[in-house]
């Protein structure tokens, strides 16, 4: 209730410069890791996304897509595609490690898109919070002849 893609759009329409981050899910394995989140079992309780542990306050709004949907979150969707050209569906191995996510992700987030006239989002996440944030966060860009976005990334 009150969470819908038509609340978000109407909240949107109410808060035109609110921030916004989209989330999606990649099940790796039923039951083992996962890239966290979207409508999925794992985000069944927005209030912990929302609200201050400590205090209660509310520092964001979660919204849901309506299933089957992917255009509502289409930002976020081309890096789910890409995590599947590193590890194609049913061929994961059991288990990742943190590194080799990160170093996944940086492949991905290093790779250019034509919506931000060729720039990385590794660049924009730059240009908007600065390398020294980048860095504590292990962000690290990928030279464009370098990236990888095929199951031999892990084969290194």
């Amino acid at each position: 209730m009150g969470r819908t893609y038509e609340d978000y759009q109407a909240y949107m329409a109410r808060n035109p410069d609110a921030l916004v981050s989209q989330m999606d899910s990649v099940v790796i394995h039923k039951g083992g890791q996962v890239i966290v989140a979207d409508r999925g079992s794992e985000f069944t309780d927005p209030m912990k996304v929302e609200a201050d542990p400590e205090t209660g306050e509310i520092q964001c709004r979660v919204f849901y897509c309506d299933p089957m949907n992917s255009n509502q979150k289409s930002n976020c969707e081309r890096n789910h595609e890409l995590i599947r050209y590193v590890i194609p569906k049913n061929q994961a191995k059991e288990c990742y490690t943190k590194e080799e996510i990160r170093e996944m992700m940086n492949h991905i987030n290093s790779y250019p898109r034509k919506k931000w006239n060729g720039q990385a989002p590794i660049d924009l996440f730059v240009k908007i919070y600065g390398q020294e944030a980048a860095e504590r966060l292990g962000l690290e860009k990928i030279p464009s002849d370098s990236i990888h976005l095929t199951p031999a990334l892990f084969k290194k």
